[in-house]
């Protein structure tokens, strides 16, 4: 009989909900960050498991082919008859810190901008032209460590220079 391996890429436990077609009682495998569980029992069909990852699919469970060219986060991937291997768990992981990455540094980009937005517009009801700001994003770090964020934005409006060529660059 085929077995379901479904293996946690992120960071935090899981509870894997799932229901056997045949019956209305959902069943609970609680999953740990960075480990795999064979769902289910050793009688599940291939319909069984077929229904339970289709179940899944639409909240992100993948095969674990599809693991290492994928461009999103990856929550949890699964295998057929075979335990995922190590490697495969440990891509899911770096997959996942580089798309937090991106998307935290979008998400700073874009609160930069708006920042700098709101300030120009209060400035121009003043009566204060501002043709370009700057805003430095910095984190809050305690016990003296250093940041391990410091970045800085600067947005110019549309006919300047930028001052910084090493910083991104928003037109405003």
């Amino acid at each position: 009989m085929p077995s379901l391996y479904v293996a946690n890429c992120s960071k935090q436990h899981h509870d894997f909900l799932y229901r056997i077609p045949e019956t209305m009682q959902v069943k609970l495998q609680h999953i740990r960050a960075g480990e795999q569980a064979r769902i289910g029992n050793r009688e599940f069909t291939i319909d069984q498991i077929e229904k339970v990852v289709a179940d899944h699919r639409p909240y992100g469970l993948i095969p674990a082919q599809a693991v290492k060219n994928a461009k999103t986060f990856i929550g949890l991937c699964y295998s057929i008859d075979k335990p995922l291997t190590l490697d495969t768990i440990l891509a899911g992981f770096g997959n996942n810190d580089d798309v937090l990455k991106d998307v935290a540094e979008r998400r700073r980009e874009d609160v930069a901008e708006k920042v700098v937005a709101t300030i120009a517009s209060t400035m121009r009801q003043v009566g204060v032209d501002v043709p370009q700001a700057e805003v430095s994003i910095v984190e809050d770090t305690q016990g003296g460590k250093p940041p391990s964020i410091s970045k800085g934005y600067e947005a110019v409006a549309p006919g300047r220079t930028a001052r910084h060529d090493s910083r991104p660059s928003k037109r405003r």
